[in-house]
């Protein structure tokens, strides 16, 4: 009876043994599973985050209180990728307004410096131009008297015919001066651009700087009207045309263009010549006063009043050239009013003030 008791006893003792180690293995098994794996991978991509891998995510997130934090930890990398796209646009949004608004103040810079240029030689030349037309005038009126009267010797009036000559250039040279100095407001109206430019043609293709030159006109298919003073803009193209001819004096093509943007905000006119061109280094001054790339003809006025002109029409003038190619004239005009308190100022024809 006594071994029975003890056979007994050490299979109790076995069987308990073996059942401890059983369930520590089970116990182990399961930790490993449910708790240390987990929490590794939940480390692992813990450190991907830390070094910036936002798109680190954990997959087959269990239901237990280990897959909620695992899904709080998915739903932070989200947000915290969502946040850092946001600020990358919005920095490169930043970098685009702050690119835009510097072209916006260095393009108001460069027009008040024009301004103000153009106002004190505009001072100038109203006050040389007053002083110099009077004598101008009577030199002009005494040579002319005395080139049409019969006691003047013939072998003289030759010269006589170069002072006349002359002293009416000089007269054109201090009208442009007196027109450059006069800020003219635009008596506006709503016309066509495109009857505007044959009008301007008509006045200038009969001049002998014209003769061999062959002009094209391709003008835009329902081109609107747009407010502007006709008699300006027909100086403006008057002024561009008679570059363009003195630009092709062995003859070329002048083709005109107008249309319209597709958002029907603008309209342009452009002029293209295919005369000598304009050397790049005098591109940026072409509009600035009294310059000149002629020898010996013009002021250097007549562009830089166009620019004035088209300024005070709330559009502005672009220039293209090439040495030996041509040179490209385009006018932009805006079809709708700004509404700025000086346009709501300026006359419109057919309105009572």
């Amino acid at each position: 009876m006594e071994n029975q008791a003890v056979s007994y006893r050490n299979n109790i003792i076995v069987l308990t043994v073996s059942l401890l180690l059983l369930l520590s293995g089970c116990l182990t098994l399961l930790t490993q599973k449910l708790v240390n794996i987990p929490v590794k991978k939940l480390l692992l991509h813990t450190r991907h985050l830390s070094r910036g891998e936002l798109d680190s995510r954990i997959d087959h997130v269990p239901s237990d209180e280990i897959g909620e934090l695992a899904a709080a930890f998915n739903e932070m990398a989200h947000n915290l990728q969502i946040a850092q796209e946001e600020l990358r646009e919005w920095n490169n949004t930043l970098e685009a307004k702050v690119e835009e608004r510097t072209a916006r103040i260095q393009s108001m810079q460069t027009k008040l410096i024009r301004s103000e240029k153009l106002a004190t030689v505009g001072e100038l030349v109203a006050g040389i131009a007053h002083e110099i037309n009077n004598p101008l005038t009577g030199i002009l009126m005494y040579s002319s008297m005395i080139e049409t009267d019969t006691r003047l010797d013939p072998e003289l009036k030759s010269d006589l015919q170069t002072v006349v000559r002359e002293t009416q250039r000089c007269a054109e040279i201090v009208k442009g001066l007196l027109d450059f100095s006069r800020e003219s407001i635009p008596r506006k109206r709503q016309e066509s651009v495109n009857r505007v430019m044959d009008k301007t043609l008509a006045l200038v293709e009969r001049q002998a700087s014209f003769h061999n030159i062959v002009i094209t006109k391709q003008y835009g298919e329902n081109v609107p009207d747009v407010l502007i003073d006709p008699n300006q803009i027909e100086q403006v193209f008057m002024n561009i045309l008679i570059n363009a001819s003195q630009a092709m004096e062995n003859g070329g093509e002048l083709n005109i263009y107008t249309g319209g943007d597709a958002r029907g905000q603008t309209l342009f006119v452009r002029i293209s010549d295919t005369g000598c061109g304009i050397p790049e280094k005098s591109l940026a001054k072409i509009f600035d006063p009294f310059f000149t790339t002629k020898e010996n003809r013009g002021t250097g006025l007549g562009l830089s009043v166009s620019y004035g002109i088209i300024e005070n029409h709330g559009g502005h003038i672009e220039v293209s050239s090439q040495e030996g190619k041509g040179t490209t004239f385009t006018i932009i005009l805006p079809l709708k009013a700004e509404g700025s308190l000086e346009q709501k100022n300026q006359p419109v024809e057919g309105e009572k003030s």
